[in-house]
């Protein structure tokens, strides 16, 4: 199935990456296409990429790109973002398999007869059932019973197991990416042409520097006349485009801030614009802050993980004592340093825990006789008992033991106690019957009982009777 199409972000020169990262989790879609067309800083490293790379992850979209640069779709490529322009693969459906139906065969045919003749003659011959059903009377039960630890036999359950997490790095650096360019205006006011080689600098007041990239020659300066008649003298001048000598924002100047030319003592320099184009380009770096971050996180995936791995080794007939779990970090590696660059900062601890344990019918069995001296003069029984650890203390378990009271009710008792009696009157002794909630005669025709215990069907709907109090 080829994916549907998915949002595009324009890339370009002045895109940062927090804007980058914050457009893709918001984009609809399961993918994202990112539009190049023409010069992307913000996409030529590899901490970016790996971030942007992350955050898609995270918000479980696919980046592609579309660009028209070669280069950079290499470079993403080696990254795992493919071009848009590729084509996902068309699983095919599989083909299901008819089963082959039921064939009848001849002394299949031959049964049917003899089946309808049977059938025929118990429904002639044989007495109906009556069939009685009752509804016990159930009531909940709940109470909290302290189960003493010196009933209970232990086991101590050990486990270890790996966490592993990652998170974003938050510290920020600049690195120079560009340099500012602009243009000079060499001054001469001495009577000779004065040649200036490529590469020569010219600085500001305060010392900043700016080389030239191209030779050039400055004329000697000029006498004007009027008529033949001197009026001044003009000196020469030359433009000559410059680029500052270090790279970044710092190369930017304002106009007539460039003065002079180093090595030429007879020269002036003047920028009549501002130099402008240097650029810094933010990089994402690791600090301590986030490796204690980071170390929090381990400890608290750890917590919360080790009841349930320890739960994943307890064997079936064991219950782990989750109260008196404790858990030790070991082997903590925080990778990469702080101070260094990077946009993902991955952590992995190995985690051991132990928690002492104990057999689930032990406990159950210590907590069913707690029940059943409680409950012992009383007839009843009751189902779906639930035994629950709410707190371990010193001198043992305390355990929620809930479950449902039902009366106990004799079904032989009540079918002999009935048998050959009118319905009405049988009736009347089920209704005065201790424990007997409600209940229904399906009789039929007749309006008296059969005396056969046989042919009375007494049926008791309850709840599945998980403990029965003798």
């Amino acid at each position: 199935m080829v994916a549907a199409p998915g949002a595009r972000i324009n890339v370009t020169a002045d895109t940062r990456i927090n804007h980058l990262v914050r457009a893709i989790e918001s984009a609809p879609g399961s993918s994202v296409v990112l539009v190049v067309r023409g010069s992307a800083p913000v996409l030529e490293a590899a901490a970016n990429v790996k971030l942007l790379q992350f955050y898609a992850e995270r918000s479980g979209k696919e980046l592609r790109v579309d660009t028209d640069q070669p280069q950079l779709r290499a470079f993403l490529a080696e990254y795992g973002i493919r071009s848009a322009e590729d084509a996902a693969e068309i699983p095919r459906e599989p083909v299901a398999v008819k089963p082959r139906g039921f064939r009848p065969r001849w002394y299949h045919l031959a049964a049917v007869p003899l089946l309808i003749i049977g059938l025929g003659y118990l429904a002639y011959y044989a007495p109906e059932p009556v069939r009685i059903t009752i509804v016990p009377q159930v009531r909940p039960f709940s109470d909290e019973f302290l189960v003493p630890l010196a009933d209970l036999a232990t086991t101590e359950l050990k486990v270890s197991f790996t966490v592993t997490d990652e998170l974003a790095a938050s510290g920020r650096t600049s690195e120079p990416l560009a340099a500012a360019r602009g243009s000079v205006v060499l001054i001469n006011d001495t009577p000779q042409a004065v040649k200036v080689p490529k590469g020569t600098l010219v600085a500001t007041a305060g010392g900043q520097t700016f080389a030239t990239l191209d030779a050039v020659t400055v004329p000697a300066r000029v006498t004007e006349y009027f008529h033949e008649i001197p009026v001044g003298i003009r000196a020469g001048q030359a433009e000559v485009r410059v680029e500052a000598v270090e790279k970044g924002t710092h190369g930017n100047i304002a106009a007539h801030r460039i003065v002079n030319v180093v090595g030429f003592a007879e020269l002036k320099a003047v920028n009549p614009e501002p130099i402008t184009g240097g650029r810094d380009r933010e990089l994402t770096v690791v600090t301590q802050a986030d490796h204690d971050l980071l170390r929090e996180r381990l400890e608290k995936l750890a917590a919360g993980r080790a009841e349930s791995e320890l739960n994943l080794v307890v064997p079936t007939d064991q219950i782990v004592l989750a109260p008196l779990l404790s858990w030790d970090l070991s082997d903590v590696q925080l990778q990469p340093d702080p101070g260094q660059q990077a946009g993902i900062v991955q952590g992995k601890a190995v985690v051991t825990a132990v928690a002492p344990c104990v057999a689930a019918e032990v406990l159950a069995q210590q907590a069913g006789r707690l029940v059943e001296t409680q409950l012992q003069p009383l007839p009843m029984q009751v189902n779906n008992l639930a035994v629950q650890v709410k707190t371990v203390l010193a001198e043992g378990i305390v355990c929620q033991v809930s479950g449902q009271l039902v009366s106990h009710i004799s079904t032989g008792e009540l079918a002999a106690l009935i048998a050959g009696r009118p319905i009405n009157q049988a009736s009347s002794l089920l209704s005065a019957q201790p424990g007997v909630e409600s209940f229904e005669i399906d009789a039929g025709k007749r309006n008296k009982l059969p005396r056969n215990q046989q042919y009375i069907q007494v049926q008791v709907i309850s709840e599945p009777e998980v403990v029965a109090l003798q």
